[in-house]
């Protein structure tokens, strides 16, 4: 959550977009919000510490529940009431109400919501300049302050972030106050198919020697390629949306091979990175069972087909590879909505 300078003044500027002609109506909308801006200036003059520091105003703030972790109170700059400096831990699919407090004559003046229709906070007028800051008047009360009005936002699984804004309920003018972080859940375990390759593996091949029934045998070394079934644990956690943070996403893995038949054939162990959830790639430790000639048999002898003089070890390797688990396909479902052109 990012604190931001006390704004009221920008917002008790806009007021000042209301023309002489439009005072000259003497409406109902133009005298409410004449009052509701004196009133902003007031809490300016004698700070905001100070005004919502009344006992009468820390009732208000009870009984509308401020405490509770689905409920975010503000006040006219969009920002946290003083004494509000939680983060709420915005999550996927978490309701959050966000309620906005205020002087009493900045009833159905003032509201509240997460959508930006329009920012005009820098086209106020230079002749108002000068009534940005009111000077000090002890004779002047403070206001009285109440709940003026909420609004209720749940994240999806798309949601970034969240943007409190204040606007007025008369003229086209919104101001941007807190932006909250939607913090995706998390996971520390996985489950999925790795890829695996493994430089420098030993076999033993065979090949008919011409005009022969006996077979030329060599050891050979190549790069393996395997199919395996890894374990991934993130001592840090990942998201289940893609969001770079360098250091979730870091974890560990190990594997056995695809071949149930044959589980004591090969393990894995090493280091895994998933630069998005559900596709990692990961490298580290192998034990492979390979295969060798036995002593007293050269490469390029020749023996009977029925009995290649070959042993089978299981020793250490190099691996590196890549892994898919379910979550890939969440992520997939979730950046096709992000790509998706609005109707």
């Amino acid at each position: 959550m990012k604190s931001n300078p006390f704004r009221f003044a920008p917002l008790a500027l806009g007021f000042a977009l209301v023309t002489s002609e439009a005072f000259a109506d003497a409406s109902a909308a133009t005298l409410a919000a004449t009052e509701c801006r004196a009133d902003l200036m007031t809490v300016e003059s004698q700070g905001r510490g100070a005004t919502f520091d009344d006992t009468a105003v820390k009732e208000e703030l009870s009984k509308a529940d401020c405490e509770r972790d689905d409920v975010y109170c503000v006040d006219a700059t969009g920002y946290p009431v003083p004494g509000e400096s939680r983060d709420p831990g915005l999550k996927p699919g978490q309701a959050l109400t966000i309620k906005l407090f205020g002087p009493t004559r900045c009833v159905n003046v003032l509201n509240v919501g997460t959508d930006v229709k329009q920012s005009n906070v820098s086209l106020f007028p230079q002749e108002a300049a000068a009534q940005r800051a009111l000077p000090r008047d002890a004779t002047v009360p403070p206001p009285e302050i109440q709940l003026l009005a909420k609004a209720t936002v749940t994240p999806s699984a798309t949601t970034d972030a969240v943007t409190v804004v204040v606007s007025r309920t008369d003229v086209p003018l919104s101001l941007e106050g807190i932006t909250l972080t939607v913090t995706p859940g998390l996971y520390y375990l996985d489950v999925g198919l790795l890829a695996a390759f493994a430089p420098n593996f030993e076999r033993v091949s065979t090949s008919r020697a011409p005009g022969s029934e006996e077979q030329f045998i060599r050891e050979e070394r190549s790069i393996r390629p395997a199919a395996a079934i890894a374990l991934s644990y993130f001592p840090f956690g990942q998201y289940s949306v893609p969001r770079f943070t360098g250091y979730h996403g870091l974890g560990f893995q190990i594997g056995i091979g695809g071949d149930l038949a044959r589980i004591g054939d090969e393990f894995y162990m090493g280091l895994a990175w998933e630069p998005v959830p559900g596709a990692g790639i990961s490298s580290g430790l192998a034990l492979l069972t390979m295969q060798r000639l036995q002593p007293g048999y050269p490469s390029g002898t020749l023996v009977n087909p029925n009995d290649v003089p070959k042993d089978e070890f299981l020793g250490p390797r190099f691996y590196f590879g890549f892994s898919l688990n379910t979550q890939v396909f969440q992520t997939v479902l979730q950046l096709g909505e992000k790509a998706r052109v609005p109707n």
